[in-house]
């Protein structure tokens, strides 16, 4: 224990003398290269001016208990942070040596904090991207009136996650029936969610259709039916929804023949014994409006269709 001890002390009593090789060569590195704009531009400035400021109430901290080695390392390592604050302003750089220092200074912080906007807006960029924009073309496409906001919105992913992307494209493979629009939305976010994207990711996606609906300051009922649905899917994805606020969809065969017709046409749905019989059912969904439109569709085929609670075991 006493040799721990004296070998902390030794360290100690040198610190102050390493701290002064490598702050010489931190800055003998930058010296050579501090005119050039592009090293000035790879530091940042935010993160050295964070550094100063908790190594200075370490400091400060020393001098009050009297550790001057502790102190006078941290003075130096101060000296040189400095200095890379002063690179990284561009003090050295030909085309800004006209600026003041606090010029160069808010130069400095303005560029660097829509750099850290570009990284956060990078940082969402799913594997399944070409899934999630295909979500938000979609969703924009719902009310039939694509303003021009919303391509904007949307062509900053697609320009973001480099996709090639056609607004004339889109809409012309865009399927003519309303309900058929709906369908095929709710089941690009379900294959989306297949690919078991990071649930930070999903919540995200979750928050960006809703400023995507917003964007043109108005939401239409089509909008607001499917941003439900799909908020549902994601809330299930991320398990915060309850059972009660579930649907589902039963297809009742009125007799043998129908069975087998239900079971040729709606290969998906799935067989329940229900009380008097048996029931195709499809779900769960998350509103009892957009169940409404599935049994809609199905009873274009003269199927008894209903929507029941998916907590429902009556009714199918």
């Amino acid at each position: 224990m006493e040799l721990f001890k004296q070998i902390i002390v030794f360290l100690t009593l040198i610190a102050p003398g390493l701290q002064a090789i490598k702050s010489y060569l931190t800055v003998s590195k930058l010296w050579k290269q501090k005119h050039e704009k592009v090293v000035a531009e790879s530091i940042s400035t935010i993160a050295f001016l964070l550094m100063i400021g908790l190594t200075c109430a370490l400091f400060l901290d020393f001098i009050i208990a009297q550790n001057w080695a502790g102190s006078l390392t941290l003075s130096m390592d101060m000296l040189s942070r400095g200095f890379c604050i002063l690179v990284a302003m561009g003090l050295w750089v030909p085309s800004k040596r006209r600026a003041g220092i606090w010029t160069l200074l808010k130069r400095a912080l303005r560029s660097e904090r829509n750099e850290v906007g570009d990284l956060a807006k990078s940082l969402f960029h799913p594997a399944s991207s070409e899934k999630v924009l295909n979500i938000l073309v979609k969703i924009a496409l719902l009310d039939e009136q694509v303003d021009a906001r919303e391509k904007q919105f949307i062509q900053a992913f697609a320009d973001e996650w480099n996709i090639n992307f056609s607004w004339e494209e889109a809409t012309r493979s865009r399927g003519n029936e309303r309900h058929s629009s709906y369908t095929k939305l709710r089941q690009s976010m379900v294959e989306y969610l297949e690919t078991s994207p990071p649930a930070n990711q999903v919540s995200e996606l979750g928050d960006i259709i809703i400023n995507l609906v917003k964007i043109d300051e108005g939401v239409s009922q089509e909008e607001q039916l499917m941003v439900a649905e799909l908020q549902g899917l994601i809330a299930n994805y991320l398990g915060k929804t309850s059972e009660g606020n579930l649907y589902k969809v039963a297809v009742v065969p009125r007799n043998s023949q129908q069975e087998q017709s239900i079971s040729s046409i709606l290969p998906q749905l799935i067989r329940e014994n229900i009380a008097g019989g048996v029931a195709y059912v499809d779900g769960p969904f998350f509103s009892q409006q957009y169940a409404e439109i599935v049994c809609n569709q199905y009873r274009q085929f003269n199927f008894l269709t209903i929507a029941v609670p998916s907590n429902n075991r009556s009714g199918g």
